[in-house]
């Protein structure tokens, strides 16, 4: 991934999408804030119904979206196995996301989704998953590199999806990338506020992972 030290705009959700799988094959630290669980281990299918309102403009486009999602979660496997990725999201974003009184359809697909993150915590002992009092109010994914490559740290900063279905994209922004060094650091920092607002009961993992279960637990 070049480097750069200017707001680097991505105007489509693909951009971003491949960006951020650029920034997972960078060895270093991984830091997400978001919603939900990261797109990585969103399940086969997933991509499919949330841009099920577009399927129609190619006949590759669901192809295209899946294999996007694929790509990002083998290389998220990959960077698990020797370098770490912490998310955080808050806990009141997480009872949002799985809250009974939604579509059902779009709430089985967020249950598959806390269900894959659930396998993944259980099998990567470089992944976590923390539970804050309160959430950023950005979306980002913050890489730290590692002492072994020449990249430098690198931010990627996105917003809340609008409410209402992915129409035809008309370039409307899905995000912005950036290596210059006072925005990463004020991510830094960000990340360091976040730490001190994990819920303490639920900041060691297997008290994280029972919390999750017991969230979903009869959600079908």
């Amino acid at each position: 991934m070049q480097s750069t030290s200017v707001l680097l705009p991505m105007r489509n959700f693909l951009a971003f999408d491949l960006y951020t799988i650029a920034a997972i094959r960078i060895p270093g630290a991984h830091a997400l804030s978001s919603y939900k669980p990261m797109a990585a281990l969103q399940p086969r299918g997933y991509r499919h119904y949330e841009h099920r309102e577009r399927l129609h403009e190619h006949h590759l486009y669901g192809d295209l979206v899946e294999a996007v999602g694929e790509e990002m979660t083998t290389r998220l496997e990959q960077h698990l196995e020797t370098h770490r990725v912490d998310q955080y999201v808050s806990r009141h974003a997480m009872a949002e996301y799985l809250k009974t009184d939604q579509d059902p359809e779009q709430r089985r697909w967020h249950v598959h989704h806390v269900r894959q993150l659930l396998e993944s915590l259980d099998r990567h002992p470089h992944l976590d998953f923390y539970l804050t009092q309160e959430s950023s109010s950005f979306l980002f994914t913050l890489k730290t590199t590692s002492e072994t490559t020449k990249a430098n740290d690198r931010i990627l900063i996105s917003s809340l999806a609008p409410p209402g279905p992915k129409f035809r994209n008309l370039g409307l922004l899905a995000g912005f990338t950036t290596s210059n060094p006072v925005v990463v650091a004020s991510f830094m920092e960000e990340v360091e506020v976040l730490k001190s607002m994990v819920v303490e009961k639920y900041r060691e993992k297997g008290d994280a992972i029972r919390y999750l279960e017991g969230m979903i637990q009869n959600k079908k």
